[in-house]
């Protein structure tokens, strides 16, 4: 019964760091903490046999994508292509329906196959030329 407490405790946590901005990292290793003692993994066993290597698990395989899209995205802000899709879609939809207009953009580009975090790197630089 505690365990899924702990589990509950780690998710609520985790939803208020990040609400109050704090970093990711300090984040999931505190809760991973909570739930991992509550379940009686002990405290270095949670590190040690569980999050260290899922953590680095998901690094190798989410580095190349992180990368390229990062470069992409400087890419769009350097050749000045994300200022003109950005005043595109304000001249389209207006500057009153600007969140919306982006917000679909990312379900379009999710829809369409592109990974949720991909598609935030993508529409980054052009959100940026419209703050």
């Amino acid at each position: 019964m505690i365990g899924y407490i702990g589990i509950l405790a780690g998710i609520v946590l985790l939803v208020y760091m990040a609400f109050h901005r704090v970093n990711v990292i300090v984040c999931t290793v505190i809760c991973s903490i909570i739930v991992g003692v509550t379940n009686g993994l002990g405290f270095w066993g949670t590190f040690t046999d569980y999050y260290l290597p899922s953590a680095g698990n998901w690094l190798t395989g989410y580095f190349l994508m992180f990368v390229l899209s990062g470069v992409y995205a400087r890419v769009l802000s350097d050749s000045g292509s994300a200022a003109t899709i950005a005043y595109k879609i304000v001249d389209i939809f207006g500057k009153k329906y600007v969140i919306l207009a982006f917000t679909v953009l990312v379900i379009l580009l999710t829809y369409g196959g592109v990974s949720g975090l991909v598609s935030i790197f993508l529409v980054w630089p052009i959100a940026v030329n419209l703050a």
